[in-house]
């Protein structure tokens, strides 16, 4: 399985957003329009059902390795059970009743495909830096800490490219 260098080397999906749309709507029978998000290695699309739901779909690299797609699975389904106060992504399953679809593009790359809510709000870069802001996002990695006591997946202990530990 290729390395964490690798997932930053390999480019990203290149999927359309009509792609994501029929993706969406094939997988996970979420119709919805869709609208490309940043991102570093993977792709994303904002989609906005005509209803108003909003829904995030992520196409994995193909370079990624699928036990780390499972580990943020897991992780978040276990906040969902041990904190679902904590305003996180919930992830949904796909029509298969997985929650890591895979998609075969056009360009013959595999990638892992999954859908999450859509949290609103403002990036944090966004936000003026004061010591309000230092400390509610303090409080939030202590909450969401908490929620994950006693979480474990094996992917844990993978190499992360930006932990500050490996600097």
């Amino acid at each position: 399985m290729a390395g964490a260098e690798d997932v930053m080397e390999t480019p990203p999906p290149a999927l359309t957003a009509a792609d994501a749309e029929r993706v969406a709507a094939k997988l996970f029978g979420f119709d919805a329009e869709a609208s490309p998000l940043a991102s570093e290695r993977d792709q994303n699309f904002h989609l906005r059902a005509p209803d108003g739901r909003e829904r995030v779909l992520k196409l994995a690299n193909p370079a990624e390795n699928p036990a780390t797609l499972d580990f943020q699975i897991r992780a978040l389904l276990h906040l969902e059970q041990s904190a679902p106060e904590l305003p996180v992504p919930r992830v949904f399953a796909s029509r298969s009743g997985s929650y890591c679809a895979e998609l075969r593009a056009p360009d013959g790359r595999r990638h892992g495909v999954r859908l999450f809510s859509w949290l609103a709000g403002s990036p944090l870069e966004a936000a003026p830096r004061d010591g309000g802001l230092c400390a509610d996002f303090g409080a939030f990695a202590a909450r969401l800490g908490q929620g994950l006591r006693g979480f474990f997946h094996p992917a844990a202990r993978a190499e992360l490219l930006w932990d500050l530990s490996q600097a």
